[in-house]
């Protein structure tokens, strides 16, 4: 049985928070680095539809078209452990019938993973703990 699917409960389903596993945080190097790890790994092919800076100078890239919707939130963050080592925010969803939005988040999930160039938390959006690539304790 899959990790994903018993939480699939909602049409955006989860959370995959990412951060750098091999180097120090530096958002702007690390938002083009993820930015163009998602793109590969998901065949993106066009620009972002939007690319929007926070107050905080964070980015926020949103990419759609018929078969999946996909924001992704790079900011500096101050939220504690665990976390503070993944402050990039990755969200998508799949507009196919024939593809769930779990699988989608899982084989995303996987891929990243196998990457092994990032640290990765997954959540379901009721912050439910589904995995995570290192240690981040049993009180969930």
């Amino acid at each position: 049985m899959s990790r994903f699917s018993h939480f699939a409960k909602f049409r955006n389903d989860f959370d995959l928070h990412v951060g750098p596993a091999l180097t120090a945080w530096d958002r702007d190097a690390f938002a083009e680095e993820i930015r163009a790890a998602v793109e590969g790994i998901l065949e993106i092919s066009f620009p972002p539809k939007g690319i929007t800076r926070s107050r905080s100078d964070g980015y926020h890239f949103w990419f759609a078209d018929d078969r999946f919707e996909v924001n992704l939130y790079v900011d500096d963050t101050d939220i504690g452990f665990p976390y503070d080592r993944v402050p990039a925010l990755l969200e998508v969803r799949s507009n196919l019938e024939e593809v769930e939005t779990w699988e989608l988040s899982e084989s995303l999930y996987d891929r990243l993973d196998a990457l092994g160039r990032y640290r990765l938390l997954a959540v379901a959006k009721d912050s439910s703990y589904i995995a995570s690539n290192y240690p981040v304790g049993d009180t969930w």
